[in-house]
């Protein structure tokens, strides 16, 4: 795995998915990726958030996620968060009219 730069670190990925379930306004966290960068660690997830948001509400709590995360940990060097919205709203949306 570490030639492939995969970073199989569950008490991390446990610790990052807490963050981001702590945060008011997630309903769902999932993909959390990490991988090792010389001394760094590099990651990212997905969040999933009421699809009604605005892209402003959604970037603050990606913000606030991100920050928490790189406060957390001093050795991940960058996390990326894609947002999507909520399974159940995914699912009413994609409905055929």
């Amino acid at each position: 795995m570490v030639l492939m730069d995969a970073c199989t670190c569950p008490e991390i990925v446990a610790d990052i998915e807490g963050i981001a379930k702590g945060v008011i306004h997630v309903k769902g966290v999932h993909d959390i990726r990490l991988r090792k960068l010389g001394p760094y660690v590099v990651g990212d997830m997905h969040i999933d958030v009421d699809g009604t948001m605005t892209v402003k509400e959604a970037d603050e709590i990606r913000t606030q996620i991100e920050e928490k995360i790189k406060e957390e940990f001093d050795e991940i060097a960058e996390f990326k968060i894609r947002i999507e919205p909520h399974k159940s709203e995914k699912q009413s949306n994609d409905s055929p009219m």
